[in-house]
């Protein structure tokens, strides 16, 4: 038997869609090009009422940032993943769970500034979501066409699993960080 486990989200590279619910809630964003797409979609599977599940039996190997790499610069990929994550907290959020975390988005965006490099990528793909916002606003307007839950109902899993990521990437970056002081 196949145990399931319930997931915020799942990389692209390992994710299987409905086709019924892939069409409901818009499909990938092709906005996003790289990074925080799977956390958009599986967000917006939450969001319409279905549950996103990783199966444990089942295995594949997700090259990270093979792709990227080879195509995408560090100023590049670090401008992706920091608007690409913006984008995903505004389309994606109610207002006022967005105003109740807004000190807690700048307290990372800070944290980002000080360890992760090239600050003007970190700047820039923070910013450039709100240079954007009527796009924005637009999505979030789709999104409400088939919202079924709201934030409180999936927010600490989301919270907990996306917690997990942030630790792993700031763990990584942070140890090459002080091991550069030394």
């Amino acid at each position: 038997k196949i145990k399931e486990k319930f997931c915020h989200w799942l990389p692209s590279s390992t994710f299987m869609i409905r086709t019924q619910v892939a069409k409901n809630i818009g499909g990938f964003d092709s906005d996003y090009g790289y990074l925080y797409e799977d956390i958009d979609i599986s967000w917006r599977v939450w969001l319409a009422g279905h549950t996103v599940l990783y199966f444990s039996a089942l295995e594949s190997v997700h090259m990270m940032s093979v792709t990227a790499s080879s195509s995408f610069s560090h100023w590049k990929r670090q401008f992706m993943s920091k608007r690409n994550k913006v984008i995903t907290f505004l389309k994606n959020m109610e207002w006022p769970t967005l105003i109740r975390f807004l000190p807690i988005f700048f307290v990372v965006f800070l944290v980002e500034l000080i360890v992760l490099k090239p600050k003007g990528a970190i700047l820039m793909g923070n910013m450039d979501p709100f240079l954007n916002f009527n796009t924005i606003l637009k999505k979030r307007k789709e999104i409400k066409k088939f919202r079924k839950v709201h934030d409180k109902e999936i927010l600490s899993f989301f919270v907990k699993d996306h917690w997990k990521v942030i630790k792993r990437c700031l763990g990584d970056n942070l140890n090459t960080f002080f091991s550069r002081r030394d």
